[in-house]
């Protein structure tokens, strides 16, 4: 695990430590019922609200889990703070198990490798930016193609994902993306301008539009361009 991951793994635990309270709590009212109502509970919200096994979360669950989750995280803590009693039962730890089975079930059925990640950059556009773009240039485009930009040529992006930028008045990662979208849908070139680009690739497979500027590279899905005063 690399520093920057350990360091937002701390933002994880409360998730871990809610859900096991919480079963601890329904294995004191419910008992030797729980396992079965934890099963029971896996699937239903499994074949209902199925989770996602891909890198981008594609299909969230609907808005009213969170306030379930909250609501239910208030009275479990008035419930535990009434009727005093040992820690977790034994219960609580078959009930997480049995409650994640359909989940993990689903998952390993339908595992398979992918041949080729959908975001991935052709070697001929890694090789143009290399060569054609000075280094520590800004280069614009999409979250994805910008991520994996950065990290294959020694060159600026002005957006990433938001998971893997820090969320502060300086970085504004969620206004950066959204700036983003709007450029595909719109092809607006003043939003690369407006963060100091000089070079822009283009992936058609989000968008399929063309610029009148001079092209540096062009391939099956790729297209690089040097904007108007760029070095």
């Amino acid at each position: 695990m690399s520093r920057q991951k350990a360091r937002r793994a701390a933002g994880f635990l409360p998730y871990a430590f809610a859900f096991a309270g919480g079963l601890g709590v329904l294995a004191r009212l419910l008992g030797p019922l729980l396992p079965l109502l934890a099963l029971a509970g896996g699937i239903v919200l499994q074949l209902t609200v199925p989770g996602d096994f891909t890198y981008v979360l594609d299909d969230p669950g609907p808005a009213w889990i969170t306030w379930f989750a909250v609501i239910g995280g208030l009275v479990a803590l008035v419930v535990g703070l009434v009727r005093r009693g040992p820690p977790l039962e034994s219960a609580a730890g078959l009930a997480a198990a049995l409650f994640l089975l359909p989940v993990i079930a689903v998952g390993l059925w339908n595992w398979s490798s992918p041949d080729e990640p959908g975001g991935a950059l052709s070697l001929g556009l890694v090789e143009a930016v290399r060569g054609e773009v000075p280094k520590k240039a800004i280069v614009y485009s999409d979250q994805d193609t910008s991520y994996r930009l950065a990290a294959l040529a020694p060159v600026y992006v002005a957006v990433a994902p938001p998971g893997h930028v820090a969320d502060t008045e300086a970085n504004r990662p969620h206004e950066r993306v959204d700036d983003a979208r709007r450029f595909l849908r719109t092809g607006d070139l003043s939003i690369p301008e407006s963060y100091g680009a000089g070079y822009l690739v283009v992936d058609r497979e989000r968008s399929d539009r063309s610029f009148d500027l001079q092209q540096l590279y062009r391939d099956e899905r790729f297209s690089l361009y040097r904007l108007p005063g760029a070095p």
